[in-house]
């Protein structure tokens, strides 16, 4: 059986730069060129791990370029490629819903739940 990303395009975008990080690492990027520790610095709740691994997803799906400069030390730095650019105007609506998002979060009191949370038991009441 076919995967959504697959057949689907929406499907195949969220695999590609869906995610916690990617998008942040992809705004980042955005603004200019950056090299690992500066991004890092820049996205402190993602892991080197984690932040690493995307990194290597990102330039393995041509959306990032990887850039070696120098000899010792290496002087390593990531920029969006020609194609990661076309992701740009998508980013930019999900920072104007995001805006509004957040707006309203505060205007009408919305609370934002995990799936953990919103799975929970609710609390035991005692009746007097």
């Amino acid at each position: 059986m076919k995967k959504p990303a697959d057949w689907c395009s929406v499907a195949a975008s969220i695999a590609a730069l869906g995610g916690r990080w990617k998008p942040l690492i992809l705004y980042e990027l955005s603004l200019s060129p950056v090299r690992f520790n500066e991004l890092w610095r820049r996205i402190p709740d993602a892991s080197h791990q984690v932040l690493a691994n995307h990194l290597r997803q990102l330039e393995k799906d041509g959306v990032i370029i990887r850039t070696v400069r120098g000899t010792n030390p290496l002087h390593v730095e990531y920029s969006l490629s020609a194609f990661g650019e076309e992701a740009l105007p998508a980013l930019r609506l999900l920072d104007k819903w995001g805006k509004l998002f957040l707006e309203r979060s505060k205007t009408s009191r919305v609370v934002v739940k995990t799936k953990s949370e919103e799975s929970a038991a609710p609390p035991l009441t005692v009746n007097d």
